[in-house]
């Protein structure tokens, strides 16, 4: 006996193909709306690093001694302000500068040099929270302009035995590991 219209086989088999082909297009469609699902959290992930990285710099901005002596204790190989930086930098780069010479500033203070010569209230050299912090921008390859030194009231850069401190921190921190 042929297959024909009338006994419904053929429709039978005709009906199987059409269900493997619906079959295979729910997995496409499932395949796209699994993308599109990744993509927004992706782009949703993103937007979150942006903003927890700017409010971390902005803790920063506001008291940059303490925000990098707690910074520095519990992360010594400065990843997270790294990190923060380089999101911050990729997002805007003006933004980048901008941040990092208002920390730079506000934590040296008017008279660089006296800064960079004491220590801060923890007893830490401020030459080697300073090079913590140069360490970390460093990492990420700013120019040297982005990158904190003190200079003296002429606006030479600052030369005498905390410099040796604060280049051994920097090195530490911009080399470890990265």
């Amino acid at each position: 006996m042929e297959d024909s219209p009338e006994d419904g086989r053929s429709d039978v088999k005709q009906g199987a193909g059409g269900g493997a082909r619906f079959g295979l297009l729910l997995v496409l469609l499932a395949a796209v709306a699994t993308s599109v699902v990744c993509a927004v959290y992706l782009v949703k992930a993103s937007n979150d690093r942006l903003t927890l990285s700017r409010g971390l710099l902005d803790v920063m901005v506001g008291s940059p001694g303490e925000s990098i002596y707690y910074l520095r204790k519990s992360d010594p190989g400065g990843d997270i302000l790294e990190q923060a930086f380089s999101v911050v930098r990729k997002d805007n780069d003006e933004e980048f500068s901008r941040t990092a010479a208002s920390i730079s500033e506000k934590l040296m203070g008017d008279d660089q040099v006296e800064f960079f010569t004491s220590r801060n209230q923890y007893g830490i050299d401020n030459a080697e929270i300073l090079g913590y912090l140069a360490g970390c921008l460093k990492a990420i390859g700013p120019p040297e302009s982005d990158i904190p030194y003190p200079v003296t009231d002429t606006g030479s850069p600052y030369e005498g035995s905390a410099e040796t401190i604060y280049d051994l921190e920097v090195n530490r921190v911009a080399g470890s590991g990265k």
